[in-house]
């Protein structure tokens, strides 16, 4: 028996990597049946149609694994007949960033459905679809099952484009209809001609003793239960940032990060200020900062092992994302936290009502850290203002300087004044001369900063169609690739 020489144990081993990178990740969305359901179902009895046999939409399971599998190809396309010649009738939604967390995927679900529904406007009753095929699936009569999915693809190709870092969302719904030559369904009053052995539950027809999803896909058995919570949290305890700590310096240990956290009070004070429910604020512009928002009744050191997940993938669209110094580079929470020239962190938490909590967590290197002098005065949202007595008006004080006050003097205007041997001296004129030439020196200096922003915006526009000419070239580039193997495949 021969072995296989090295150099094939090589390309093997190199195709079998390869086929691991390409492959995608199908996200479990089984939270989002419900919601999926109920917005379609509200489309169907809307106002909008006037159908006397519309059936009630329901989730199914067998079709959302078949969904499941058409996402994993990543293959933005419908997908027409199966092997046995059946009609699948599916509504694809795609979004370039992987969407990462409940929130994020909840929200793209929920643009999915609501852009399918928009092209109503470009549909009038008719046997022919249209460009409005996404809706009339929607609304399909007889069609009364639906199951989804949605998969974050390395590479889509979409048309005559590649894109990288996809989410593709796919539904398929059953049974199938021929949405260019039938009408989706009979004009009439609502429930008017359900079929026989149906009842009506708001203007659909619907069988009796089924629910639209079963009931472990219920929202009550994947969201925390307001009643549940003991205890509702606004700043974090002592033992909270204790955990944290210990949280953030394990998973840098695991992943070879030399050096510890410590707890910084400086950035505490940051992140107390900083922290609200509505809008993500940075810190300090030489910091890094994580946002995140949890919910009440849960261990807030979970938060780290979920950043965790996200790994090196900087393309995720996250709903409360990170901040790097001065913005200059894509991040998530992982790829913030394992920076190895941090030494200090910080967070803050903050009761944002609804059973949520928002929390925010900063990052920097001490010894790097501005002046204290600079963080006093211009920084530190906590540093008290010293007393200026240059800012305050001199007032008159016959007991320190009577002769010397003149109380005409305020009461005259700067173009008014003539001159006045007692307070017109010789030093009194040289300043003010000075000071119009600091206004003008200034007013020069604005011009040429605003003058070099100019070219610099230009430039920084320049080089952004630049890039932006060579990643379309690339993409290109990589379809004529993607084709010619498509070609060498069907070939083989």
């Amino acid at each position: 028996m021969m072995l296989p020489s090295p150099v094939t144990m090589l390309l093997l081993l190199l195709s079998v990597l390869l086929l691991q990178c390409a492959e995608a990740k199908v996200v479990d969305i089984r939270a989002e049946a419900y919601h999926i359901v109920s917005k379609h179902n509200q489309a169907r009895r809307s106002g909008e149609i006037t159908a006397s046999n519309m059936h009630e939409m329901r989730w199914d399971e067998e079709l959302a694994r078949r969904a499941s599998d058409w996402a994993e190809r990543c293959e933005y396309r419908r997908p027409g007949r199966d092997r046995s010649g059946r009609m699948l009738n599916a509504n694809l939604y795609f979004m370039s960033n992987h969407v990462y967390g409940n929130r994020s995927i909840h929200r793209m679900v929920d643009r999915a459905v609501e852009t399918w529904r928009r092209s109503r406007d470009r549909y009038d009753y008719s046997n022919h679809c249209g460009r409005a095929c996404s809706y009339v699936q929607m609304i399909m009569a007889r069609t009364d099952r639906i199951g989804c999915a949605l998969s974050l693809c390395e590479d889509v190709p979409a048309g005559n484009l590649v894109v990288d870092y996809g989410s593709l969302f796919v539904c398929y719904y059953y049974p199938g209809e021929n949405l260019l030559d039938s009408y989706p369904y009979s004009r009439g009053q609502a429930c008017s001609r359900c079929s026989a052995g149906m009842d009506c539950r708001d203007k659909l027809c619907r069988t009796p003793g089924v629910e639209i999803v079963p009931r472990d896909l219920l929202p009550a058995n994947f969201r925390i239960r307001p009643q549940a919570i003991t205890e509702y949290r606004d700043k974090l305890t002592r033992d909270e940032t204790i955990s944290l700590r210990d949280s953030h310096n394990k998973m840098r240990e695991g992943n070879r990060v030399e050096t510890n956290l410590a707890w910084d009070s400086y950035l505490q004070r940051w992140a107390e200020w900083i922290v609200h429910c509505k809008v993500d604020y940075p810190g300090p512009k030489h910091t890094y900062t994580n946002f995140e928002r949890l919910e009440q009744g849960t261990n807030v050191y979970n938060v780290v092992s979920k950043w965790s997940k996200e790994e090196y993938n900087t393309n995720l669209v996250m709903e409360h994302g990170c901040r790097t110094p001065q913005d200059n580079a894509k991040c998530n929470h992982f790829t913030n936290i394992l920076d190895s020239s941090l030494t200090s962190m910080a967070c803050a938490a903050r009761d944002c009502g609804e059973g949520t909590r928002q929390l925010v967590c900063l990052y920097d290197n001490s010894s790097v850290r501005p002046a204290r002098r600079t963080s006093t005065r211009r920084t530190d949202p906590y540093a008290q203002r010293r007393y200026d007595p240059q800012t305050q008006r001199r007032r008159y004080d016959p007991r320190t300087n009577p002769r010397r006050y003149d109380p005409r003097r305020d009461q005259r205007t700067e173009a008014a004044r003539r001159y006045d041997p007692r307070y017109d001296t010789r030093y009194n004129r040289d300043r003010r001369t000075d000071y119009d030439e600091e206004q003008r020196r200034l007013y020069e200096e604005q011009r040429r900063r605003r003058y070099e922003e100019q070219r610099r915006r230009a430039e920084e526009e320049r080089r952004r169609e630049e890039e932006e000419r060579r990643r379309r070239e690339d993409q290109e580039r990589r379809r004529r690739e993607y084709e010619e193997r498509r070609r060498a495949g069907r070939l083989i």
